[in-house]
């Protein structure tokens, strides 16, 4: 049976050089950022909204999140590894501030990565400078900034002499500074004396290879407060290191010549992590090790949830991402599953991991093999937030198709017209669009073509596709499945006492097992020792 196809709703011409897109969280505007600066346009309309430009600033990546009604916050990174935070609001766009201003061009720190929580308070920025690498953290003014942008443009309308661009805006604060964490415990031997006598400690010659990952964490039960859409914390782990590491974001201590950011929880790890994913509530904190084993932590309980070996596994684990939607009428082996999660691995195959009921029951199945020809070697892979239990796979050859994760079967694929492929199919320019349930992608024209134009942005709506439409998610479906329900710390001691009393026999039977064969080691070890010592 020949796999459904689906053909693109519209094309609109892309500026020159795109480099970049992000949509905002609500689906209503999409930023764009190229070799001239930055454009805002709408996500219905595909009309340019505003601009900013800057000479021989090309944009490279790109950020943005809603911090009020039809008012959005960017973060941006150029060629040169300045970072900038702007503004959209009244269908402009103003610069508020550069995160790291280059003072002595011979000393310049560099911006590696740059992310914003949502609701715009906070920002995490991996800076690097001669070979060492460090996070800061800031802290937004947003609602000073939302303050001085309405009272200058209401300047602005009263006078022509006053321009919004003038705008002292309030200062960015830095409130903390984290550098390497050297864990003592990944090279010290596991003697008992000195595994009591180290912690952790802040090395800055420790050997990393400078990427570090950053998830932005939502307050739990017993941290919930007025507005629990904003987070209160943050995850992160440095590339080579075994352990994750959380920090509460509030502000540094004033004298900042004592002041030492450690973490405020350890995640231990039995291997190095090579990629981790947070759920949409981020109650769940999934990591994927060197050892091809995941493991999947309760931010709740403070505890594993679930450690999965991957046994069958060839080849390193190369991503791992949550399918917050779980399936609930494609099979009823899975109505009540709890978490879904996609493994990949680098050598193009992908699996599935479903835990049922606290972690007691995993279900691993696999959805493609590795693959023979390196054309058909995923490049990208996204969970696509609308659609129940489907994937979208882009392949480097350019193939682009829906897969259902369940069923293991290719729903549809999406053909783009002849004489296009993929800008770049090793890295493709993609941004799903859940308000409009579609898929916005830059293709390339062919380079063989004579035809005159710039790159072209295609839109796939997929309610438009009929074999897809029964996956489609409405709000209500989405407000169920995407409910994550808390617990209070009395709920968790029943639980768990509750657990304990219903192991109780088993445990009993496995101290017994143990004791047992302790007594035996301990007979041979002593005859060992008096027949060598004959």
């Amino acid at each position: 049976m020949e796999t459904p196809v689906l053909n693109t709703s519209d094309v609109h011409p892309l500026p020159e050089n795109v480099t970049c897109l992000a949509l905002s969280e609500d689906g209503l505007y999409m930023s764009i950022g190229h070799s001239r600066g930055l454009s805002l346009w709408c996500a219905s309309s595909f009309r340019c909204a505003a601009e900013w430009s800057q000479d021989r600033t090309e944009i490279t990546s790109i950020q943005m999140t809603k911090v009020a009604e039809e008012t959005y916050l960017l973060g941006t990174i150029d060629d040169m590894g300045v970072a900038r935070i702007l503004i959209f609001w009244s269908e402009m766009i103003n610069l508020l501030s550069i995160i790291n201003t280059m003072e002595n061009i011979n000393n310049r720190s560099i911006c590696i990565s740059l992310q914003l929580s949502r609701g715009g308070d906070y920002g995490i920025a991996s800076l690097s400078c001669n070979g060492a690498v460090w996070l800061e953290v800031f802290y937004f003014p947003t609602e000073s900034w939302l303050r001085e942008l309405g009272s200058a443009f209401s300047q602005k309308q009263d006078s022509n002499a006053t321009k919004v661009s003038e705008v002292n805006w309030s200062p960015v604060a830095v409130i903390n500074k984290i550098k390497p964490l050297h864990c003592v415990l990944d090279t010290v031997s596991e003697s008992p004396s000195q595994f009591d006598s180290h912690c952790l400690a802040l090395d800055g010659k420790c050997s990393v290879a400078g990427a570090c990952t950053v998830h932005f964490l939502l307050p739990l039960s017993g941290e919930r407060k007025e507005n629990t859409d904003l987070p209160n914390a943050f995850c992160m782990w440095w590339s080579g290191s075994k352990h994750l590491l959380q920090f509460s974001l509030q502000k540094a201590a004033k004298n900042k010549s004592d002041f030492q950011c450690l973490p405020g929880v350890l995640w231990p790890n039995a291997n190095k992590i090579v990629c981790s994913a947070v759920s949409e509530c981020t109650h769940y904190i999934a990591l994927g090790l060197s050892d091809t084993m995941v493991c999947i932590w309760d931010r709740n309980s403070g505890s594993q949830l679930s450690v999965l070996s991957m046994s069958d596994v060839d080849i390193a684990i190369s991503g791992i991402h949550f399918m917050d939607y779980c399936p609930g009428s494609v099979d009823d082996s899975y109505s009540d599953a709890k978490l879904q999660i996609l493994v990949k691995c680098k050598s193009g195959a992908m699996y599935t991991i479903i835990i049922i009921g606290r972690g007691k029951e995993l279900h691993t199945l696999q959805l493609t093999d590795r693959v023979k020809d390196i054309g058909d070697l995923p490049t990208a892979t996204a969970a696509v937030p609308f659609l129940q239990a489907l994937i979208l796979v882009i392949q480097r050859n350019g193939k682009i198709y829906l897969q259902d994760v369940i069923n293991k079967t290719n729903v549809c694929s999406l053909i783009l017209p002849a004489k296009h492929a993929l800008a770049a199919s090793c890295n493709p320019l993609f941004a799903l669009n859940s308000r409009h349930h579609s898929l916005l992608i830059q293709d390339a024209k062919d380079p063989l073509s004579t035809e005159d134009g710039h790159n072209q942005l295609y839109i796939f709506c997929f309610g438009e596709c009929e074999i897809v439409k029964p996956y489609i998610i409405t709000p209500l479906d989405s407000k169920e499945q995407n409910t994550c329900h808390f617990v209070t710390l009395n709920d968790l001691s029943n639980r768990y006492l509750q657990d304990r009393t219903l192991s109780a026999q088993k445990r009993a039977k496995d101290i017994r097992k143990t004791w047992r064969q302790l007594q035996e080691t301990s007979v041979l070890i002593k005859q060992r020792y008096s027949t060598n010592h004959v």
